[in-house]
This record gives C-alpha cells, structure tokens and sequence, in this order.
C-alpha cells in the first residue's frame, strides 16, 4: 500500500515504485453472490455463492455478474436446481427466481360480491 522510492544503481535516477498488499486469506476466503439471466433456465435469473478468490471465471468464462438476481428485478423464488460447472466437474446448487407478474407488482386486491 502506497508508494516508495528507489534509487537505481549505476543509472542514479530516482524511481517510484507502487506498493501493494497481498490479499488476505480471509479476504479470498470470503463468498461473493454471483449470476446470469436465462441460466441454468430459459426465462429465470440463476443466482449462487461462490468463493470470492475464483469469482473472476464464471465472470470472465461464463457470462456470470457479481451481484444478485434481485438487482435486476428477478425477486420471485422459482426453485433450485443443480448445475455442473464445465471443466471444473463439481456440482453447485443454483437458486432460481423470475420476474414478478403485473398482478404481483400492482400489490394486494380485494374482491367482494354485493347480493
């Protein structure tokens, strides 16, 4: 963190270097929320937690984003299924969720008969 000078033998010019820390294990340790619309499922946003240390390749290799289904307005539960990560080979649970239909968004309605 920061920086420092350094003076070049020989050459004697002054160079700054920028110094930065290596992560720390709790820091990788920790979990990120990641997902993808229309994956596992056609229609649904696929959310799960991954290990924030190797978050960067289901982002970078398949199209998974760092946040939550419910970001981008896929708040209503649909289930989970199980999804086997190409390559890898390991099974990871991945929670579905839709978008909320017109009749869900307008809020509660009251139905009443007059005789």
């Amino acid at each position: 963190d920061g920086e420092q000078d350094f003076k070049v033998p020989i050459w004697g010019k002054t160079m700054s270097n920028k110094l930065f820390k290596k992560p720390s294990e709790a820091q990788l340790a920790g979990n990120v929320t990641i997902y993808k619309i229309d994956s596992p499922k056609k229609g649904d946003c696929g959310e799960s937690s991954c290990p924030a240390g190797v978050a960067h390749f289901p982002e970078t290799f398949g199209g998974y984003k760092e946040g939550t289904c419910a970001s981008v307005g896929y708040t209503v539960p649909d289930g989970e299924q199980d999804f086997k990560v190409p390559i890898w080979g390991k099974t990871v649970s991945i929670k579905l969720f839709k978008k909320p239909s017109e009749a869900q968004l307008a809020g509660n309605v009251t139905i009443y008969k007059i005789d």
